[in-house]
């Protein structure tokens, strides 16, 4: 990843951190926003483009899990759930924001390096098969 990239790959860290405490820990939307340090952390541009993002994903979740299960051979455990966030982000980062087919793909393969290792191959091969949908 290139460092003009970084902030790329910031506000979707952020984006996963507020979406990780509305859907795993039930947090009232506004309160995963405010209590969120990478997300008040983020510069305007940034901060936009993170707040699109997760108001998107929650409008899009139950499309976005109609498309995995169709996609997937096996369902993902409750227990990866950043996972599942991480995919959702990249879906709608294609299907609704339009962002380049790329970029989506690198910054999701990175945030899941850093959540979790084990499924950046995963997340590669299902969002490039939602490229191709």
């Amino acid at each position: 990843m290139k460092n003009n990239d970084r902030s790329g790959l910031v506000s979707r860290k952020a984006a996963l951190e507020v979406l990780l405490a509305v859907w795993r820990q039930q947090q009232p939307l506004e309160a995963a926003f405010t209590s969120s340090r990478a997300f008040g952390a983020l510069q305007d541009a940034d901060r936009h483009f993170a707040y699109q993002l997760v108001m998107q994903c929650c409008r899009y979740r139950a499309g976005c899990e109609v498309m995995l299960a169709e996609w997937m051979q096996r369902p993902l455990k409750p227990s990866k759930m950043a996972v599942k966030i991480i995919l959702c982000m990249g879906m709608v980062q294609h299907f609704v924001m339009q962002t380049p087919a790329h970029a989506l793909v690198d910054t999701s393969v990175e945030l899941t390096k850093k959540a979790d290792p084990a499924f950046s191959g995963l997340v590669n091969a299902v969002l490039k098969k939602a490229i191709q949908a």
